[in-house]
């Protein structure tokens, strides 16, 4: 039943996700193409973000006490609106909104899928489930990056944008093909104390800034790879794609690993460390050098990623594990968008190799932060 169970929400999972890597790495590409400038992009990319601020507790909590494929279908619904409209209209002003309702949407699907695989649980293989889950995704990044590159080469931005919404429509009734989870109401005075342990909250800090490096990458990455090392929309495709596999296969490894009593918070540490050394060192101006480290960076990722995705999986009770992984996602959020904010005009002022820079050495503080409050977390 777990293997099945599993199959199935990888499966929807990497479906749902399909696409997610052509736009984190595209969709900065395009927006300066229409013109707008750092500041603009900066806003519009950090919507994105920040909507998760809004949804990622609601959605927890809905999650705790009602059918998840609901809230999976009104995530479909908006990125179908999102992606069509952005392939319409080219008014910033327009864009606003939209961005806001394609950010509602992913952080939707984003937080019901990562839900559904935290309450199907199976305490002996828990660190597997995660491995697999992640790998499926960063798999469906792969694909996506490259099916959005042929697509963008072949009809343009503006009608690979539509093509992607209407797939969104596509998926609505396959959506019915997984199985309901137990649900069960709890307080929610009972979130708040959960979060506001003295433990949770150190954690929170840690997250804040490992996330505030993604900031960097939404705004600065694709631009990064197309104006410093010089790669044609395809190259930047095959580049981003294969990178990210590492992250799963990553994943893959490590979470098996967790199960044969690897300690987690270790591996964690450990993710953070190569993570931020190969974000500084990935901006070196030379094609294979740059992949070189990219990839070991999202290595990096990867092993930090399955390593917190066990530890929230055991910190809390089932019955509220929705609400409280969506406490600290929102404070990742607010990393991300901080990052955001802050590297988008230092890319479009200073060069897009800077805030990679930046942000990867944020990221060797925070493992060096990590380490001295380890034994109180």
């Amino acid at each position: 039943m777990l293997e099945r169970k599993l199959a199935k929400i990888c499966s929807m999972n990497y479906l749902s996700k399909l696409f997610t890597g052509f736009l984190m790495y595209f969709i900065p590409i395009y927006l300066i193409d229409l013109g707008f400038d750092g500041l603009q992009m900066g806003v519009l990319v950090s919507l994105l973000a920040i909507t998760s601020l809004f949804i990622s507790l609601p959605v927890g909590i809905i999650n705790d006490r009602l059918d998840i494929r609901y809230t999976i279908l009104l995530g479909y619904i908006s990125s179908f609106i999102f992606f069509v409209s952005i392939g319409i209209f080219k008014e910033f002003w327009v864009f606003v909104p939209l961005f806001f309702v394609g950010g509602i949407g992913f952080n939707i699907l984003a937080t019901s899928y990562r839900n559904y695989v935290f309450k199907d649980r199976e305490p002996w293989h828990e660190g597997r489930k995660y491995g697999i889950f992640t790998f499926a995704e960063f798999l469906a990044f792969f694909s996506g990056a490259i099916l959005g590159m042929f697509f963008v080469s072949l009809f343009g931005f503006s009608t690979t944008l539509i093509i992607i919404g209407i797939y969104f429509l596509i998926l609505i009734p396959f959506l019915f093909w997984l199985e309901p989870v137990s649900v069960k109401r709890t307080k929610l005075i009972q979130y708040e104390k959960d979060f506001l342990h003295p433990n949770n909250i150190l954690l929170s800090i840690i997250l804040f800034l490992f996330a505030s490096h993604w900031g960097a990458e939404m705004t600065s990455y694709g631009l990064f790879l197309k104006n410093v090392l010089n790669l044609s929309a395809i190259s930047m495709g095959f580049y981003t794609a294969f990178a990210v596999l590492f992250l799963g296969i990553a994943a893959l490894i490590f979470g098996n690993k967790i199960d044969h009593r690897t300690d987690f918070k270790k591996l964690f540490l450990i993710g953070l460390i190569i993570s931020g050394f190969a974000h500084i060192l990935m901006t070196i101006p030379h094609v294979y050098i740059s992949f070189v480290f990219r990839a070991i960076h999202e290595v990096g990722d990867g092993i930090a990623g399955v390593s917190l995705l066990f530890w929230i999986g055991r910190k809390f009770k089932e019955s509220r594990l929705g609400g409280d992984s969506g406490i600290f996602y929102i404070i990742m959020t607010l990393g991300m968008f901080a990052g955001s904010i802050i590297y988008g005009p230092i890319g479009f002022a200073y060069g897009y190799s800077l805030p990679l820079i930046i942000s990867g050495v944020v990221t060797v503080i925070c493992a060096g932060l990590f380490q001295i409050l380890r034994r109180r977390l």
